[in-house]
């Protein structure tokens, strides 16, 4: 039985429309010094070299959630995305989630697809008796929001 704090398929999956075009989207999304000013979940990303392989340094702040600071492996970064993969303790297996802003081009702008595929023997203890799932869900919708409201300024600019 699936619920939004213990998805049976262990996916998290939202998505936006921005009446924006794909470049601005992201640009935006990978515009990692303004984040502070217009997104209430990832509040901070950072890095010394952004590049499929490198390190990130990314902290979350979860509506209802404590904040957390993460050190995941950057997995996808191309024309169409960005994407990251981490590990509870940077220890593999035991909680791992894999994170993706997917872009789509559309005649009306940009589709933003927001997901993240977990995995791991800690995840039911975390997303289901924790809450984490419906706190996780909680923050990617208000990030599209949010990222929805700052590209479209942008874009109009």
């Amino acid at each position: 039985m699936s619920n939004v704090n213990h998805p049976a398929n262990r996916v998290i999956s939202t998505s936006v429309d921005i009446a924006a075009p794909i470049e601005v989207v992201r640009s935006v999304l990978l515009d990692f010094a303004s984040y502070p000013h217009w997104s209430s979940f990832v509040t901070s990303i950072s890095t010394d070299n952004l590049a499929v392989g490198a390190k990130l340094s990314v902290r979350i702040e979860p509506p209802g959630g404590s904040a957390m600071t993460m050190t995941p492996t950057v997995v996808l970064l191309d024309d169409r995305g960005l994407g990251w993969q981490g590990h509870l303790a940077n220890w593999p297996g035991l909680f791992d989630g894999r994170h993706l802003f997917l872009l789509h081009q559309d005649a009306e702008g940009t589709r933003l697809e927001h997901r993240e595929e977990f995995g791991g023997v800690l995840y039911t203890p975390l997303m289901a008796w924790l809450g984490m799932g419906a706190k996780t869900k909680n923050g990617f919708e208000a990030f599209n929001q949010a990222i929805k409201k700052r590209a479209e300024e942008v874009a109009c600019k």
